[in-house]
């Protein structure tokens, strides 16, 4: 898969950023809306390798949904899923990547989504948009003089949503550290 599936300059970029980024990826999921009311939109892959028990899934499409506050999703996941349940993660992530053009509203950083069914995090029903989760670790496509921006989804259960709704996400995400929540899996 060397090339991207992509036919605009813009996610040609965005796909060689993810290859620069992360390698080859394991797997590829297009979604193409057949009635033609929806773009195309891909969901990436990278299974779990070395010392990094992750599977990472990350967007290419949703950056030319809107022209402002152009974004794509990625999504880390601890450990290697089983095909279905990585297809059915991929598939929720597209739809989720169609969100702003359902609800004609982007999705910003910080931006939660309630009342989702969350394939993995059964015990979840919430996603945070989050920026890097480290300091200086990547978060910006940059392309010409536009910035795409790369948002981490956290799964939330409801009373991290109420929390983070109700005392600020900063408290919530605290909280959250303190308690030793691995934002990677389902919570117990």
């Amino acid at each position: 898969m060397k090339s991207s599936p992509s036919t605009t300059p813009l996610l040609d970029h965005v796909f060689e950023e993810h290859l620069e980024h992360y390698g080859e990826p394991d797997m590829h999921y297009p979604f193409v809306d057949e009635s033609g009311k929806m773009p195309r939109l891909d969901v990436f892959v990278w299974h779990p390798k070395g010392d990094a028990p992750m599977t990472t899934f990350t967007t290419v499409g949703m950056s030319k949904l809107t022209t402002d506050d152009r974004a794509e999703l990625h999504w880390t996941v601890r450990g290697l899923l089983w095909q279905d349940t990585e297809a059915n993660a991929a598939a929720f992530l597209a739809s989720l990547a169609c969100f702003p053009i359902m609800r004609k509203m982007p999705l910003k950083t910080w931006h939660i989504v309630k009342n989702l069914a969350i394939p993995v995090f059964t015990k979840c029903s919430s996603v945070l948009m989050h920026p890097a989760l480290t300091e200086g670790a990547w978060d910006l496509i940059r392309f010409g003089s536009q910035s795409i921006h790369l948002h981490n989804i956290i799964p939330l259960t409801s009373d991290e949503t109420e929390q983070a709704l109700s005392k600020g996400v900063a408290d919530a995400l605290n909280d959250m550290y303190m308690k030793k929540i691995d934002i990677f899996s389902d919570r117990p």
